[in-house]
C-alpha cells in the first residue's frame, strides 16, 4: 500500500462531501484524510497502485489544487 500527500486548497471542513464524492470514485483508496492543521491542508491518501497524477487531475476538474508532495 502506498502512501500519497498531497498539498491542496481544500480550506474547510464543509468540503469533505464534495472531496469524498471524488475520492469515493477510486476503488484503489483505503483510506484518506486532510490535515487542516498543516499550513498545506494536506489530503493524505492510502491506496494501492494509485498514481497521484490521475488523483491530482480528478481533483482538479472539480476545482481544487493538489499538488503531489510526496509518494511512498
Amino acid at each position: 500500500m502506498e502512501t500519497l500527500k498531497f498539498m491542496t486548497d481544500i480550506n474547510s471542513p464543509m468540503e469533505m462531501g464534495r472531496i469524498k464524492s471524488i475520492l469515493d470514485k477510486f476503488s484503489e483508496i483505503r483510506e484518506w484524510k486532510i490535515d487542516f492543521d498543516s499550513i498545506y491542508n494536506l489530503l493524505i491518501v492510502q491506496a494501492i497502485n494509485l498514481k497521484g497524477a490521475v488523483l491530482a487531475e480528478a481533483l482538479h476538474r472539480m476545482g481544487y489544487n493538489a499538488t503531489l508532495l510526496y509518494e511512498e
